[in-house]
């Protein structure tokens, strides 16, 4: 599993023709929608590799980067309840090498999300915007 630098930049700037989903490292940014309420079955399946040193080395990464503001390539307005989803090794060939992190904009930061449901997300919130991870030199 990789570790990420502490130099991560949230890219919005990603070609049309790409698909966001079949990048490597990505994010997504939902926002709550009170009128949607839709119903979502099946089973969440969570991630077995949020225990390793690796998944904690990123979280706290990520936590650090999202909370400045120079973390994204420009401004975007954040609201009370957004939800990023941030995943990473999502190209790789080995599906238990993926990770996934959701976070919540509370009181003017991002704060992680322990309880991530992806089936609360598809149920209540709009995608809003997408973008790849850059690592910087």
């Amino acid at each position: 599993m990789c570790v990420i630098s502490d130099k991560i930049k949230f890219c919005t700037c990603v070609d049309p023709k790409v698909d966001i989903y079949e990048l490597n490292h990505y994010w997504v940014l939902n926002r709550y929608n009170k009128q949607k309420n839709l119903i979502v079955m099946g089973q969440f399946m969570p991630s077995e590799n949020k225990f390793t040193d690796n998944y904690q080395q990123n979280e706290l990464k990520i936590s650090n980067a999202l909370n400045k503001a120079e973390s994204f390539d420009k401004p975007i307005s954040f609201k009370q309840k957004d939800r990023l989803q941030i995943i990473l090794n999502n190209a790789i060939e080995n599906i238990r090498d993926k990770m996934e992190f959701d976070f919540e904009y509370k009181s003017g930061t991002w704060h992680r999300v322990l309880d991530e449901d992806p089936f609360y997300i598809s149920s209540h919130f709009d995608e809003i915007n997408v973008g790849e991870i850059k690592e910087l030199d």
